[in-house]
């Protein structure tokens, strides 16, 4: 099979709109084939696998949103990738189709072994898997896995606080480091102690 194969955030963009969904993964087989790509399942496993049954004979345009995910997926998958990376691939899907292509992603991943790599600002969607990496400015911020939550320290040293606490302290936020043998805590000072502090010294100068 491939290495990478992308499922874009609009499915039809994945799709021949015009074609049946079988028509759509016959397609894909059939550029595969001729660059010798080892496949592991036909047109008609696919549509079983992820219960297309009912739309494999209908054009992917007359479809909804997320069946059209659903066969998009159907269609990156039968390239038998080894990552498959999914671009939003739950927005403006309501609630049921969004479980339904979460779902579908998760059995994708069953299937063909494949690692799965889902970009979503979607935190539901986020939340459905195992683990999540959440990127700001360019930099890895904040990590879960399996529920558990972790601030990742950059090359440089920086650790960027989870959103929600970020937003209760203004850039410029001054805390107080205290380092135990267990744990690093940040203690925010309050404005009036760094102001004590910084003028302490600000009176006349005596000593001479």
């Amino acid at each position: 099979g491939t290495d990478l194969a992308l499922l874009l955030q609009d499915p039809l963009e994945n799709l021949i709109p015009y074609a049946t969904a079988l028509e759509n993964l016959a397609f894909v087989q059939r550029g595969a084939r001729r660059r010798r790509w080892s496949l592991r399942w036909t047109p008609g496993e696919l549509v079983d696998t992820f219960d297309l049954g009912p739309l494999a004979a209908r054009p992917v345009y007359q479809l909804s949103g997320g069946e059209q995910q659903m066969v998009a997926m159907a269609s990156a998958v039968a390239t038998s990738p080894r990552v498959l990376v999914a671009d939003e691939p739950t927005t403006n899907l309501d609630a049921a189709s969004r479980s339904a292509v979460i779902d579908g992603l998760r059995r994708a991943r069953e299937i063909s072994g494949a690692t799965i790599i889902v970009a979503t600002h979607d935190a539901t969607t986020a939340a459905a898997f195992p683990r999540t990496l959440t990127i700001s400015h360019g930099a890895i911020g904040e990590e879960g896995r399996g529920g558990r939550r972790f601030a990742v320290v950059g090359r440089d040293g920086n650790v960027q606080l989870p959103s929600e606490v970020a937003a209760l302290y203004p850039a410029g936020s001054l805390f107080r480091v205290v380092v135990t043998e267990t744990a690093v805590e940040l203690q925010p000072e309050a404005p009036s102690e760094v102001q004590d502090a910084s003028g302490a010294g600000d009176g006349p100068d005596d000593s001479g």
